[in-house]
C-alpha cells in the first residue's frame, strides 16, 4: 500500500523535537525545525531495521525530545590515525543514534593531522613517524602505529567535506587544539620549522611560531616518557601560532558554510617540574602576581 506523508510545523515543539504518527493511510511528522524533522527520519529509518517484510512500517504514535542538548562524540585520529572515508562513515553512525556533537580529537603528543595553510611543517613532521625521528623531521613511531610513508593526515579540502558533511547530519563538529600538554606534535614541528629558518639567517621568521623556551631547564616526563611536550605560555609565539591556526579554521568553516562557533583548547595536564626553570615563566608569574606554577 502506498500513503501520504504529510509535513506539519509545529512551532510549540523544540527544536530537536518531532511528533510522528504511522497509520494505514497516512505517515505524519511534526516539527518546528529541520532538525526534528531529520531525527523523525532516522526514527523511521530505524523501524525498517528489525522488520522482515520492508515493505511495511508498523503503525505508531512517538513523541520524542531529547533529554540532553549535548549529545556528543569524540574521535581521536592523532594517535592513530583515520582518514576521511572512517570520519564519515563515523558521522553516519552518529546520526542514526542523534548524536550531535562530534569532538574531533587530531593532535596530540603522537601527531597532527590536519593541514594548515601557512604552516607546512604541521603535517610534513607533525604527521609523519620515522625510525630516524631523531633527524628532527619526524616523531617516533607509536601506539603500534608503525611508520607513516604515505598521507596520514586531512587535507584542508578533506576537513571541509567533512564539515559540510556534518552539517547535512545536524552534527556540530568541535576541533580540539591542545593546549598547554600534549602538544609535543605541534611543538616538535615549530621546532623544526625554527631551525629551518635560523639556517637561512631568518631569525624573526624562525621565532614566529616557536612554541618552546630554547631556555627553559626545567625537567619533567610524562606518561608516555616525554619531557618536551608542554607549550610555554611566557612566549608571545604561542598565541601567534594559536591566532594563526584559529584563523585558518573559520577559513575553512566560512568555506564550508557552517558557523564555526566552538572550539576546544584542550588545557590538557602537564606533569610536575613543567616551567619551574623557565626565566621567561618567571617573568611572566610576577608580572601577573601569581605565587606558583
Amino acid at each position: 500500500n502506498q500513503a501520504d506523508i504529510i509535513l506539519i510545523n509545529n512551532s510549540s515543539l523544540g527544536r530537536e523535537a518531532y511528533n510522528l504518527n504511522i497509520s494505514k493511510q497516512k505517515i505524519t511528522i511534526e516539527s518546528s525545525s529541520s532538525t526534528g524533522l531529520f531525527y523523525a527520519l532516522q526514527s523511521i529509518k530505524s523501524l525498517f531495521k528489525g522488520l522482515e517484510n520492508k515493505s511495511y512500517l508498523p503503525a505508531l504514535e512517538v513523541s520524542d525530545e531529547p533529554r540532553y542538548g549535548y549529545r556528543g562524540f569524540m574521535m581521536d585520529i592523532a594517535r592513530n590515525f583515520r582518514d576521511k572515508s572512517v570520519v564519515l562513515k563515523y558521522l553516519d553512525l552518529m546520526a542514526e543514534n542523534k548524536l550531535n556533537v562530534f569532538h574531533f580529537h587530531f593532535i596530540e603528543d603522537e601527531a597532527w593531522r590536519i593541514e594548515i595553510p601557512g604552516l607546512p611543517e604541521l603535517i610534513e613532521v607533525g604527521a609523519r613517524r620515522s625510525p630516524l625521528f631523531h633527524l628532527g623531521n619526524a616523531l617516533q613511531p607509536a601506539y603500534g602505529s608503525g611508520i607513516d610513508e604515505t598521507k596520514y593526515y586531512l587535507s584542508r579540502a578533506d576537513f571541509i567535506e567533512i564539515l559540510k558533511y556534518a552539517k547535512e547530519k545536524h552534527i556540530q563538529v568541535v576541533p580540539e587544539i591542545e593546549t598547554p600538554g600534549h602538544a609535543r606534535a605541534s611543538i616538535k614541528a615549530m621546532e623544526y620549522r625554527y631551525n629551518k629558518y635560523m639556517l637561512a639567517g631568518d631569525k624573526t621568521a624562525a621565532e614566529e611560531y616557536l612554541l618552546h623556551d630554547l631556555d627553559d631547564k626545567s625537567e619533567y616526563n610524562t606518561a608516555q616518557n616525554f619531557g618536551d611536550n608542554v607549550l610555554n605560555p611566557a612566549l608571545p609565539s604561542v598565541y601567534r601560532f594559536l591566532d594563526k591556526v584559529l584563523t585558518e579554521f573559520i577559513s575553512m568553516y566560512a568555506e564550508a558554510g557552517v558557523p564555526f562557533e566552538k572550539v576546544s583548547l584542550g588545557g590538557d595536564e602537564v606533569p610536575p617540574g613543567v616551567w619551574e626553570k623557565s626565566t621567561k615563566i618567571k617573568a611572566l608569574m610576577d608580572k601577573e602576581g601569581m605565587t606558583s606554577v
